[in-house]
């Protein structure tokens, strides 16, 4: 048995793209996991904001989050 790290709290979005499974939660991050694994591979977010919605590229490369804050803005991340 290999603990891994999980979210703190409620997952409210998913998106799978590939093996790479996007998860988002209330705990305010959103983290991206092997699916064939079940390792988390990168985690983003300050734990402040909840994850409203998330998505992935078809590629698998950049990963959409949409954090509930003031400034109403997605962010884009390089996953390579």
């Amino acid at each position: 048995f290999i603990p891994v790290p999980r979210h703190v709290s409620k997952i409210i979005a998913m998106a799978l793209a590939g093996n790479k499974l996007v998860t988002g939660s209330w705990d305010g991050t959103a983290k991206v996991w092997d699916a064939d694994s079940g390792q988390m591979v990168h985690s983003f977010g300050n734990g402040t904001n909840k994850v409203l919605s998330v998505d992935i590229s078809h590629d698998s490369a950049f990963v959409a989050v949409a954090p509930a804050d003031a400034e109403n803005v997605a962010k884009i991340y390089d996953v390579n």
